[in-house]
């Protein structure tokens, strides 16, 4: 009989080390037929407690099965875990889509169409009239939008000028008597989130400039007499009405913590680049942390929405679907069909 120290051991972090307090004990017995078989023993030594795993590395038959068994159990723990199916912003970045972007999903009744739209605010976009095409192919019984719920509005027309494609779903769903609601992470707790990894003042101003860089154009034009500074005013006290907080209340303020970001350019003159989600800045990196908390939350309403047998008509940006397909595509009992894209 002899000890022969254990190879290796995974701990729970997945990283491979030599452990500290197991060994091997190896021992022969005969065998009816007089010949020897061999077994292994594991035994553990009194030299304190460890967190890994262990497992045989002999002979060379066990490894083999070992390792084997190993790569399933972290394949299903891959396919299991929601963070590890939701696209990350690098994965995105490498690859080129088509628009719209739409899939078509199943299960047992359920149906949807999700689509990703590139945001318009132009009633004639051709985009508008593939939705509206979908809508009474699929008669649905619920339709989500990104963001805040518009208020219907009079005309098709100044709905999409003032909300967007938000505005035409709003408009329709007046029209055709169908509940909508938003498929986004309520505003409150999003930021509630978000005050955890970031300081309240930084993610107060994140959602700032996104409504600036996307409506202050539009407000300027409506009343030529407002400057950036009162559209911002206005806005942040939208956002506490809405359940963001943070200390910023007036344009000096936005400016005194604009200046501590080191941010470039002015805050007056929005741009698109200062809030995508990438690592380039502050506020890119808290756009991306957004956007993961808001896909979870999407794809998790979109379930349950399925689950229920309802016939969901879901339209958000187009990043959106294509980073939450992998997700949608490993949720069990769903047929996912990319129709556009």
């Amino acid at each position: 009989m002899f000890e022969k120290p254990l190879g290796f051991f995974v701990s729970p972090n997945g990283q491979f080390a030599a452990p500290t307090n197991f060994s091997v004990r190896t021992i022969l017995t005969p065998s009816k037929a007089h010949s020897h078989r061999r077994f292994t023993q594991v035994r553990q030594l009194p030299t304190g407690p460890t967190k890994g795993v262990t497992f045989l590395l002999y002979p060379l038959r066990v490894r083999l099965v070992t390792l084997m068994i190993m790569l399933v159990l972290v394949a299903f723990a891959f396919a299991q875990s929601p963070a590890g199916r939701i696209m990350t912003f690098r994965e995105y970045n490498r690859l080129h889509h088509g628009l719209p972007y739409i899939l078509q999903v199943k299960e047992g009744k359920g149906r949807l169409v999700y689509f990703g739209i590139k945001h318009t605010c132009d009633p004639g976009n051709p985009q508008l009239q593939t939705i509206r095409k979908l809508w009474l192919a699929l008669k649905p019984t619920l339709v989500l939008n990104e963001d805040i719920s518009a208020e219907p509005r009079a005309t098709l027309q100044e709905s999409v000028e003032i909300d967007g494609e938000r505005g035409a779903l709003s408009y329709w769903a007046k029209q055709d008597r169908i509940p909508m609601r938003s498929i986004d992470l309520n505003r409150a707790d999003e930021a509630a989130m978000l005050d955890k990894q970031f300081p309240p003042a930084t993610v107060q101003l994140f959602y700032l400039i996104r409504g600036l860089q996307q409506e202050l154009p539009r407000r300027l034009k409506q009343d030529p007499h407002m400057k950036p500074g009162d559209v911002a005013v206005s806005d942040l006290k939208d956002l506490t009405r809405e359940g963001v907080r943070g200390v910023l209340a007036t344009a000096a303020d936005i400016d005194k913590a604009w200046m501590s970001l080191h941010m470039p350019g002015d805050w007056r003159e929005p741009k698109i680049t200062w809030i995508e989600p990438n690592d380039n800045g502050p506020l890119n990196r808290l756009s991306e942390a957004s956007s993961e908390l808001r896909d979870r939350h999407m794809v998790n309403v979109l379930l349950a929405a399925l689950e229920k047998g309802d016939k969901v008509l879901a339209v958000v940006g187009a990043s959106h679907v294509v980073m939450q397909e992998p997700d949608l595509r490993a949720a069990k009992g769903l047929v996912v069909i990319k129709s556009a894209g």
